[in-house]
């Protein structure tokens, strides 16, 4: 899920996909995020929800594991992997989340943003 509309490639209506937010509002729109990850390569994520209103912006675990990657974690870091390739890489905040370490991609543009960002990938 992400929040910030400029950060996606691609940007389709789906009316089969619905995110209800607090408000009531519902969010139907689905496209893929780059992400320029630790190591300098850019990683293309699929079916992200755009979700105006989020404050942060959100990789589930479960859907990383439906999608063939493991994950560990271990004082305060954490590690995601494809096979044996170390795909992403973040470290624990003081409300249990993990902040990825990336920049964002943006107009086909790398954006590099400050640590305490708003725009923070995070792990629940």
């Amino acid at each position: 899920m992400c929040e910030n509309r400029d950060w996606f490639d691609t940007y389709k209506e789906k009316n089969e996909v619905e995110v209800l937010m607090g408000n009531d509002d519902t969010c139907k729109v689905i496209g893929t995020v780059k992400v320029k990850m630790h190591d300098n390569i850019i990683r293309t994520f699929g079916n992200v929800q755009h979700v105006p209103y989020l404050k942060k912006n959100l990789i589930f675990l479960g859907t990383l594991d439906a999608n063939g990657n493991t994950y560990s974690s271990s004082g305060g870091k954490l590690k995601i992997c494809k096979g044996s390739m170390v795909i992403m890489r973040g470290e624990m905040l003081l409300n249990n989340f993990y902040k990825l370490f990336r920049d964002s991609i943006s107009g086909g543009a790398a954006i590099s943003t400050p640590e305490n960002s708003k725009d923070d990938l995070a792990h629940p």
